[in-house]
């Protein structure tokens, strides 16, 4: 087996942000907004954070994990 750079809760790390991001980008496509274009820009926006996260990077993943995260509270409270 060779090395690898990432340990396995480095993984399950990232993994989490991707969940997350899918979570955040679900609520911003899904509701209701007079202007649906721009909810899928913000959407969009959301998932390219997610791919400038340099996954080798844990402390970076963790801020984008934590920043992930309160924003899906927030979406989930302005969600009725």
């Amino acid at each position: 087996m060779g090395d690898s750079a990432w340990r396995a809760d480095d993984a399950v790390a990232y993994d989490e942000l991707r969940t997350a991001s899918a979570a955040v980008v679900s609520l911003l496509v899904s509701r209701q907004r007079p202007d649906r274009a721009a909810a899928i820009v913000e959407a969009a926006r959301v998932r390219q954070r997610v791919l400038e996260v340099d996954g080798f990077d844990r402390q970076a993943v963790d801020l984008a994990l934590a920043r992930m995260t309160h924003e899906l509270a927030v979406l989930r409270e302005e969600t009725p």
